[in-house]
């Protein structure tokens, strides 16, 4: 069976507005993240379509890998906070 490789994603266009929801149900949520393979052995953040969810495959050793938020548009003079 051949390697598996996924190339670095990267959101390009406008910044997302507030409230931002994403439910992670989805390839197409997925993609509005960056993933960041820093510890680079491959194994990382991924949709996992038969889950319905986005999972890490990096649960052994340390791993060290980052799932990052598309950029946000946030407005002067107002508090805003994620969960």
């Amino acid at each position: 069976m051949a390697a598996v490789a996924v190339s670095m994603r990267a959101l390009s266009g406008n910044a997302v507005a507030l409230p931002f929801v994403c439910p992670f149900d989805s390839q197409s949520d997925f993609e509005m993240f960056s993933v960041k393979d820093n510890d680079g052995d491959g194994s990382t953040w991924f949709y996992d379509a038969s889950a319905g969810n986005v999972t890490s495959g990096g649960a052994w050793g340390t791993p060290d890998d980052w799932l990052l938020f598309p950029e946000l548009t946030l407005q002067g003079g107002r508090e805003s906070s994620t969960s």
